[in-house]
């Protein structure tokens, strides 16, 4: 009953997921890059070490 529950939300994700072709994705975002002022990226990495705390990683991209 589980591999079939997962199977159905397998299926399900991708129908769903492939409603626009990549191209019209790809256009989609192209247009949105073109017509923004600024872009902006940030990422937030946390990483367990040995000794038992995290460490972090923090970076910023940003193109005006």
């Amino acid at each position: 009953m589980k591999q079939f529950k997962f199977l159905a939300l397998t299926v399900l994700i991708l129908t769903t997921s492939c409603l626009k072709s990549p191209n019209e994705l790809f256009k989609q975002a192209q247009t949105k890059m073109l017509n923004s002022k600024t872009v902006s990226y940030k990422q937030e990495a946390l990483y367990p070490n040995p000794i038992g705390k995290i460490d972090t990683i923090k970076s910023t991209f940003l193109i005006s």
